[in-house]
């Protein structure tokens, strides 16, 4: 049972205890096997930076907004050539856009 405002104390100090109870048993096992806990706390470490890593790229690249003034008129396209394929922008009339 969850704890909330209409459940009876008595409930919420059950899970308080629960809680309590798991948490020390982890903490033990944690202690007695102190190679156990260095790899779970590197992996968190790890799992965590690498995260926060693809969530900045995805955030740069992904959601924000292009800084130009009217950045659907952009333009990219991909020309190829008998040589290989080369890169650049083409279109007509193209501003001169602030980077």
């Amino acid at each position: 049972m969850a704890c909330s405002l209409a459940a009876p104390k008595a409930a919420c100090y059950q899970l308080l205890l629960r809680f309590l109870r798991d948490f020390l048993l982890a903490w033990r096992k944690l202690v007695r096997r102190p190679g156990a806990a260095l790899l779970a706390i590197v992996s968190l470490a790890l799992a965590i930076g690498f995260s926060t890593a693809a969530f900045s790229v995805v955030d740069v690249y992904g959601w924000r907004a292009l800084p130009v003034k009217e950045p659907g008129r952009l333009a990219y396209a991909m020309v190829r050539d008998r040589e290989g394929p080369s890169t650049g922008s083409i279109g007509r009339n193209q501003p001169k856009l602030p980077i």
